[in-house]
């Protein structure tokens, strides 16, 4: 179960929405830590937007940040706690990638099943030390979170090109597999780092200064359609008919509205009739990327619709070092001996 992490809140969630839709977002969030602080300067900051916007699920990507570091922030375990929030995190597992990429779930549902990585057993580049795949089983639906690799420096070079068209073929494996296993609709979201058509960038592709740019490149966005024609996937912006940008390199960028589209929800099409809404939410500050946001149908996610918290007894939260010791358990462990911190955590949890 989701809440089966570090930092997790009680199973009961008092009433989830019983006729309503389930609010989900995803934002790239350029490194956790300094969102965090960007809340003592009020709405910019990542706790300030969770409070405002209240998503059900979000998925974040380039969180950058160990789970016993986020936990220990100040008012960020009270904050999860009152909002009703349970946390699942992929982070880079190597030192020399600490505090790079990453990408986590923060949820007020807990989900049946989980798993992270890519699963790269057959290429050189150990992507699976990155932190770059998380998924979550939500019961009538799999939510795959993603942060692709950049493929190098604009105006500089391609040097990681290969790296990221290798993590490319990784993903469409994954998502092959995930599909095969658990025989539900998959709804892939996040950060993809490329670009699909002309509409994605702030001057046509056509233009030189795209050819060879990174997310620009014929390579990248071949790669791309091939992901999207694995299991006949809607890039869900595209099919609404919306425009709209989600990456600005800087704030002048921004205002000039010198943007491109990097960040994607790509739905199954069977998912489509319980599609509701989807929203490029420009107006969040903070990061270089913008949230996107979607409404699902409620009947596709695990919890009853009509649970009444006052006949439940919710477990307590583990303490704070708790938490931090098995917080760096997770980050460390691979194998049978992440089975055993697990197994760990299920205990201590009982107890408490």
């Amino acid at each position: 179960m989701l809440n089966d992490l570090p930092g997790g809140p009680p199973l009961a969630w008092p009433r989830l929405r019983e006729h309503g839709d389930i609010k989900i977002m995803s934002h790239n969030v350029n490194g956790i830590r300094a969102r965090l602080n960007n809340d003592k300067g009020g709405a910019s900051g990542f706790l300030s937007m969770l409070r405002t916007e209240a998503p059900d699920m979000i998925f974040l990507q380039e969180f950058r940040c160990l789970s016993s570091d986020f936990l220990s922030k100040r008012g960020v375990q009270e904050a999860l706690a009152e909002l009703g929030y349970g946390l699942l995190l992929n982070n880079a597992s190597s030192d020399p990638n600490a505090g790079y990429a990453g990408v986590a779930v923060l949820s007020r549902i807990p989900a049946v099943s989980w798993g992270r990585g890519v699963d790269d057993s057959s290429t050189s580049f150990n992507l699976d030390t990155e932190g770059r795949l998380i998924w979550v089983n939500m019961g009538g639906i799999i939510i795959v979170n993603i942060y692709a690799p950049n493929s190098g420096t604009p105006g500089k070079d391609l040097r990681f090109l290969e790296k990221r068209l290798a993590f490319d073929g990784l993903i469409r494996k994954k998502v092959a597999s995930l599909a095969r296993k658990f025989k539900k609709p998959l709804l892939l979201l996040g950060d993809f780092n490329v670009t699909q058509g002309a509409p994605d960038v702030y001057e046509h592709l056509d233009e030189d200064h795209w050819l060879r740019h990174p997310a620009c490149t014929t390579e990248e966005r071949s790669s791309f359609k091939e992901l999207i024609s694995l299991r006949d996937f809607v890039d869900v912006q595209n099919h609404l008919g919306l425009s709209g940008h989600t990456f600005w390199r800087n704030a002048i960028h921004k205002t000039a509205g010198l943007g491109m589209r990097l960040d994607y929800v790509l739905a199954e099409k069977k998912l489509l009739p319980s599609l509701h809404g989807f929203e490029i939410m420009e107006d969040t500050y903070g990061s270089d990327h913008a949230p996107v946001c979607i409404r699902m149908a409620a009947e596709l996610f695990s919890v009853p619709c009509t649970r009444d918290s006052s006949k439940s007894s919710p477990k307590s939260f583990l303490t704070l070092p708790a938490l931090q010791t098995l917080a760096s358990i997770f980050e460390q462990s691979t194998g049978s001996h992440y089975e055993n911190a697990r197994q760990v955590l299920h205990q201590l949890d009982a107890r408490s």
